[in-house]
């Protein structure tokens, strides 16, 4: 018979394997969230970077767009206004 001490190891090596996973994807999330940080810090401190990123961002695949090029987006307001 199992004493209650070897039991009780038994069952914190068991809930341990079994946690695992969780605290492995957690660990990876952490990670994510800590490097989507880091990027979103560099974004914001650096203006070239943040208009690389923007341009990436609303380029179709193997176009670029220069800002000389670009079109204005029109105020909600002014749209509203055409509008009605």
């Amino acid at each position: 018979m199992v004493g209650e001490g070897e039991q009780r190891v038994d069952l914190l090596d068991i809930l341990r394997t079994a946690r695992r996973p969780h605290d492995e994807a957690k660990e990876r999330e952490e990670a994510q969230r800590r490097e989507e940080e880091t990027q979103r810090e560099r974004l914001r401190s650096d203006p070239e970077a943040l208009a690389e990123r923007l341009r990436e961002s609303f380029a179709t695949p193997g176009e670029t767009i220069s800002w000389a090029e670009r079109r204005p987006m029109p105020f909600a307001s002014q749209s509203k206004a055409r509008a009605g």
